[in-house]
């Protein structure tokens, strides 16, 4: 959340767009997985993750970018899961 909270003062400082990719929810926590790998990765190569699940992580981590209060005028946030299909 620290890392977080250090890109929105960036942005307010700057005034600048941030462009912010989901690939996985541990990367976003600064905590990869077991195996390193990324939640697109996890339903690819773990079977027991559905598509669903990988959603909802995704949902999820956008929820708690939002909650830190980046400026909705410039923040674009995508899923690289669902923006790639």
């Amino acid at each position: 959340m620290k890392l977080l909270q250090n890109v929105r003062w960036l942005q307010d400082v700057f005034d600048c767009p941030l462009v912010i990719q989901l690939t996985g929810r541990d990367v976003l926590l600064g905590n990869y997985g077991s195996n390193g790998a990324l939640d697109d990765e996890k339903f690819l190569f773990k079977h027991e993750n559905t598509v669903e699940q990988v959603l909802q992580y995704t949902q999820s981590n956008a929820r708690d970018i939002i909650g830190v209060g980046f400026n909705p005028d410039k923040t674009f946030i995508f899923s690289n899961f669902e923006f790639m299909g």
